[in-house]
């Protein structure tokens, strides 16, 4: 991708995923929170993956993180 994308994309998939924590957090409140914030987080993922391509997002993605949102899934 273009520089451009690719700085958006490392100022935003920190707040968009700082935002999809949060809306899990508080799913409580209303229906289906926890499921949006799953979709957030999850989409975060798929930003960094688009912008910078599968090799080099897997690089800034620890094999600890990768791990324990497994083990949140599961």
């Amino acid at each position: 991708m273009t520089l451009i994308v690719k700085t958006i994309t490392r100022l935003t998939v920190g707040l968009i995923l700082l935002y999809g924590i949060y809306i899990t957090l508080h799913g409580h409140i209303s229906p289906g929170g926890g499921f949006a914030g799953g979709v957030i987080i999850t989409l975060s993922f798929i930003h960094l993956v688009l912008a910078f391509g599968k090799d080099e997002a897997l690089k800034r993605i620890s094999k600890a993180a990768v791990s324990i949102f497994e083990s949140m899934g599961a």
